[in-house]
């Protein structure tokens, strides 16, 4: 992506609506969501989903914050980005606490900061898997106004099976 295309969008996802901000934040983190299938690791106590239900149905500022609080539990923000395919369920964490953060405190930089972590997620499924398209294919719908965001869940899917299938290989 380069730097205009992405100064472009964020500058889009700055000025949208904050009920769009959030919705759209949610949408993204959730995109990435089933990353977590690759590792326990690099997810809050009791795994992802159930915090990232927590964040996506909460209705006041105090429910998404309990939300935050659990995906804060994770191990590894302790510590270092953890190696290989747990990576993936980690940075899927982190998009959900930016997407939490756009809910509760930050709506810009909340929605900003997700479509930055479920980017470096694509691309590096892109890198591990020797590009499948699918940074350019998520880029190219948020240019697009981030209407069709859900036409990228079969190849996320495929993207995840394929290096579940990799890392059973070596």
């Amino acid at each position: 992506m380069t730097a205009d295309r992405y100064v472009s969008l964020e500058h889009w996802l700055r000025g949208l609506p904050q009920s769009r901000q959030e919705r759209l934040a949610i949408e993204l983190a959730s995109l990435v969501e089933p990353f977590t299938v690759l590792s326990d690791q690099g997810q809050p106590m009791g795994g992802l989903m159930p915090a990232a239900e927590m964040v996506r149905s909460s209705e006041t500022a105090v429910e998404v914050d309990r939300g935050r609080h659990v995906l804060f539990s994770m191990p590894e923000l302790a510590d270092d980005e953890p190696d290989g395919l747990a990576w993936f369920p980690y940075r899927a964490t982190v998009a959900w606490i930016y997407a939490a953060d756009c809910k509760c405190t930050a709506p810009g930089d909340g929605v900003v900061n997700t479509f930055k972590c479920v980017l470096d997620i694509l691309d590096a499924a892109d890198e591990a898997l020797g590009d499948t398209g699918l940074a350019e294919d998520l880029t190219a719908r948020m240019e697009d106004g981030g209407d069709s965001l859900s036409q990228l869940r079969p190849k996320i899917s495929d993207a995840i099976d394929q290096l579940s299938t990799d890392e059973s290989h070596r």
